[in-house]
């Protein structure tokens, strides 16, 4: 609270000693609250920010289809044969 009044222009004035303090500490703290009250209200309030949603999350879109090539295809097989061969590895690893 010292800080906080020492921060304000009027209480930084009046606020000269501990007795003062005392005396008025539940006035400054109600203003210290009201205070934060409107910084917090000012900072999570609605986002000043808006970003348009991409394509992908837009009601009724549909994905471009296309065939597979051979040549991707042979590359996922390759992919899933490495992954079941890993999945053996472990599990043999993990039976001795």
């Amino acid at each position: 609270m010292i800080d906080w009044c020492q921060d304000d222009d009027f209480w930084q004035a009046n606020i000269l000693s501990p007795v003062k303090l005392r005396k008025q500490y539940d006035q400054m703290a109600a203003k210290a609250n009201a205070n934060a009250k409107q910084v917090k209200q000012q900072s999570y309030g609605r986002p000043r920010r808006q970003e348009d949603n991409p394509a992908w999350m837009q009601p009724g879109y549909t994905p471009e289809s296309k065939p597979a090539t051979p040549e991707a295809k042979a590359s996922i097989n390759a992919g899933l044969d490495q992954l079941k061969a890993m999945r053996e590895a472990k599990a043999n690893a993990s039976t001795d």
